[in-house]
């Protein structure tokens, strides 16, 4: 290894320095598995600002990783799965910054005898913007949340040789690729998107809801505006989607209401209905003042005009503050508007004449006061001192418009803590921690406390307070170990964070989160919500510790988690998905891994399905997946308050053994490839209440066989499954995530509700008598209900069969989940 080049693993190269035209040899060795790291030292720059590689084989396992890092990524990092750095995946064809994959444009796979680049189109002031290019055309661009230039470094990493590349480096690169929007072909295309050249228009293959095309560059001076000609649209007159976008999601998310990712125009067929060979036009309006400045820079942030026009006449307009690389023009196509043709050469302006001109340039001033107010009110709204901090003293914090400096110097020893005294709220749920310098042996932990948290302990270890611990990547709730799921350990060049999903008088739900991932679900218990404050502690062990904290009052709100994806579903870390399949896989494990969904049931998403793959046997001891709801944690249950219809979880076990009933039938509870599920009703007559009493329901095959009544736990049912040892995978149903049940009517909700109240009267008057509720012999079967109606409310026979079987299946309410801490969880019956 050389100055030039900081290299690990297995991998064999060149070192010597590039020259114009030089293409480095770059080689992985056979059988080299792990994560093989190699980084050019010299960063890319305006000059400079592209390099490639050429694919000349790999077998078909291996990855390769290509990238722009700074020189403090770890060795067995991938570029993009850092803070800071952006990085593209072979294999998946998925595009990561600063570990986040969502955008507008999703990438594809490459592979032997491809040739793959990066290029840096915009050096931002505090973000800037990347294009990867494949065999000469566009297929993702992404920011790079990185504002020092000299922290650009071209990066790779390769796994599971052999791989053979090579690479021509920034200074050896003496083309950089050219494109133009002016030509379809290089426009970025979502999945089964095709370009028709001879008609001259995008349409795609409707398997998808919505499909994306993008323009490889953004709107500018001299490119300013863009038309879209509709070529189909459904028989309400509904249109595809005009818009202009960011080059990707902006981070953190913009707490000003003028900056925003995505600005789109849609004929909804209602307000506004369309005709095939309509023209629907965006654009942009820059400053008049400054436009025709020798030193204006159409690629920073700064107020412009969106105009819309429908055949080019304008309809509407709205001021916004252009995000950092300026707007991306695209269309959505969707199965009721998928064709359509994008004009950029007819108009390349909106000011085609002087009157228009004078229009915007009028628009433009008439909205631009108001647009500064709203500017100008939001940096008050976000403006911190140090006053506003309780914090050790041998904390070194800076505060700057954007983040808060973190630093606590290796010679202090101990814990320190800095806590924000400004509350968590439903306006303001969500903080987070990028970690930039935090040695092995140093410490972290972070949660919500009150103001009466001490300056020198652990969040989350000491009581009332809630946290998650770096080192074990456990979460603490008052003093114990807590949660659902087993969390996971986190460490430098990860960004971390919390967000709260519901409020109540003295508690609250909150989601940890790690790399834009949900990790774990916990309670917040304190004894005042006003005092929900953000906290974090720091123990060095000798180390120097640096962290970036944007706090709640800097980012607009937290991760948007899609239900329908298991990427955003909290699971082990030892586990991967297989997407085309939704089937989560685990390595062999000796405890119970443990798949939650990080929200819980709401109205628009309201039951959940995996399906069985295989078969245990009859006579086995192996467990198959089993699958339940929960609340967010494991709630704290004073003496005589562990109510039958209040309880943490309610989970099921499918049996495969024969079982026999009435007339000698022969039956089985399920077979592999059935589907088992669990939903929520919640009964006309408990709608809207704090703490209502809910139906939820066990599904074989979408048929409704049992029911249990329960209180809804503070923060929800959240869906999970248990994989028990020696279960290493569960599918996934993840198409029918909300029913609708007309099978519950009225008169049998309030059946249901009222077999439930005669179980909390029993329970209510043996307390009254003195006797603690534990020693009430009540059989939790009790409240375990076969569900007899079919979808009109009349009796079934062969749901009456069904859930026969499956409530005199094997009864398992002597085995209960054993959770950290010797803790057990008070759950129901396990069927």
């Amino acid at each position: 290894m050389t100055e030039l080049f900081r290299c690990a693993g297995d991998i064999l190269f060149d070192n010597s320095q590039p020259i114009p035209g030089l293409i480095t040899d770059v080689l992985l060795k056979q059988h080299s598995e792990t994560s093989n790291f190699l980084q050019y030292m010299k960063p890319l720059s305006k000059n400079h600002s592209y390099f490639f590689a050429h694919i000349r084989s790999m077998s078909p396992h291996s990855k390769i990783t290509i990238g722009i890092a700074g020189p403090d990524i770890d060795n067995d990092a991938h570029p993009g799965h850092w803070n800071n750095s952006v990085g593209y995946h072979s294999d998946t064809g998925k595009c990561y910054t600063s570990h986040k994959c969502s955008a507008n444009t999703r990438g594809e796979k490459f592979g032997i005898g491809d040739m793959f680049g990066v290029l840096v189109t915009h050096f931002g002031k505090e973000m800037s913007t990347v294009v990867f290019i494949k065999n000469g055309v566009p297929v993702a661009t992404r920011y790079l949340f990185e504002h020092d230039h000299s922290r650009f470094l071209p990066t790779i990493c390769l796994e599971y040789g052999p791989i053979d590349i090579g690479i021509m480096w920034l200074d050896a690169s003496v083309r950089i690729p050219r494109f133009t929007e002016t030509n379809m072909l290089y426009w970025i295309k979502g999945r089964g998107v095709q370009y028709d050249v001879d008609k001259n228009v995008f349409h795609y293959n409707k398997k998808e809801a919505l499909v994306t095309v993008q323009s490889p560059k953004s709107l500018s001076k001299d490119f300013s505006y863009y038309e879209v000609i509709l070529h189909d649209t459904s028989e309400i007159e509904e249109s595809a989607v005009v818009g202009m976008g960011s080059c990707s999601p902006i981070h953190p998310t913009p707490t000003c209401l003028l900056l925003r990712d995505f600005f789109s125009w849609k004929a909804d067929g209602k307000m506004v209905q369309v005709k095939p060979g309509m023209r629907v036009g965006l654009g942009v309006h820059y400053n008049p003042k400054e436009l025709d400045k020798p030193d204006f820079d159409d690629k920073d942030t700064q107020l412009v005009l969106c105009v819309v026009t429908i055949n080019s006449d304008i309809a509407a307009m709205r001021m916004l503050l252009q995000p950092p690389g300026g707007f991306y023009p695209l269309v959505i196509l969707c199965r009721n508007a998928s064709i359509a043709r994008v004009d950029v050469e007819s108009l390349r302006q909106v000011t085609v004449d002087a009157a228009v001109k004078a229009l915007l340039d009028k628009s433009y001033w008439e909205q631009y006061d108001n647009a500064m107010n709203i500017i100008l009110s939001d940096l008050k709204e976000r403006e911190l001192s140090l006053s506003l901090f309780r914090k050790s003293k041998c904390l070194v914090v800076k505060v700057s418009s954007a983040i808060c400096q973190v630093c606590l110097p290796a010679k202090h020893k101990k814990i320190h803590v800095i806590q924000l005294q400004h509350p968590l709220t439903q306006e303001r749920p969500y903080f987070f921690i990028e970690i930039k310098k935090l040695n092995e042996e140093s410490v972290i932990s972070f949660g919500v406390a009150d103001s009466n948290f001490p300056l020198d302990k652990h969040v989350g270890k000491i009581k009332p307070s809630t946290g998650w611990y770096s080192k074990e990547g456990k979460f603490y709730q008052n003093l114990l170990l807590s949660g659902n799921t087993h969390g996971e350990r986190f460490g430098e060049g990860d960004t971390v964070g919390l967000e709260m999903r519901s409020f109540h008088t003295k508690a609250a739900a909150v989601v940890f989160i790690k790399n834009n991932t949900p990790v774990g679900t916990q309670y917040v218990i304190l004894p005042r919500a006003e005092e929900f404050f953000p906290t974090i502690a720091i123990c060095g062990n000798g180390y120097d510790v640096e962290l970036n904290v944007t706090w709640q009052t800097h980012t607009g709100s937290g991760p948007n988690f899609n239900v329908s994806d298991l990427e955003f579903w909290c699971r082990p870390s030892h586990s991967w998905i297989d997407e085309d399949n939704n089937i989560v896989i685990c390595k062999d494990h000796l405890d119970l891994s443990v798949i939650q969904c990080p929200y819980s049931f709401s109205s628009g998403f309201n039951h959940f399905e995996i399906r069985l793959l295989d078969k245990v046997g009859e006579d086995s001891k192996v467990l198959p997946p089993i699958i339940g709801l929960t609340g967010p944690g494991i709630l704290e249950k004073e003496k005589n308050q562990t109510s039958q219809l209040r309880l943490d979880v309610l989970r099921i076990w499918a049996p495969f053994q024969k079982t026999t009933y009435a007339n000698d039938f022969p039956a089985k509870a399920v077979n592999i490839g059935d589907q088992i599920g669990w939903g929520m009703h919640i009964p006309q007559s408990e709608m809207n209440k704090m703490e209502p009493l809910v139906i939820c329901y066990l599904t074989i095959n979408q048929d409704i066989v049992i029911t249990r009544v329960m209180y809804e736990p503070l923060g929800g049912f959240h869906p999970i499954v248990f994989l028990p040892p020696e279960v290493n995978r569960v599918q996934f149903v993840l198409s029918n995530l909300y029913r609708i049940e007309t099978a519950f009517t009225v008169p049998i909700e309030e059946k249901l509700l009222e077999e439930a109240r005669q179980i909390e009267k029993m329970e209510q008057d043996w307390v009254q008598k003195g006797n603690e509720l534990d020693n009430l012999n009540l059989d939790p079967q009790e409240l375990i209900k076969p569900f007899i109606y079919n979808k009109n409310g009349n009796e079934a026979a062969e749901n009456l069969r069904f859930a026969n079987i499956a409530v005199k299946a094997k009864v398992l309410d002597s085995v209960k989940t054993k959770y950290r801490d010797a803790k057990e969880s008070a759950a129901c019956a396990v069927l």
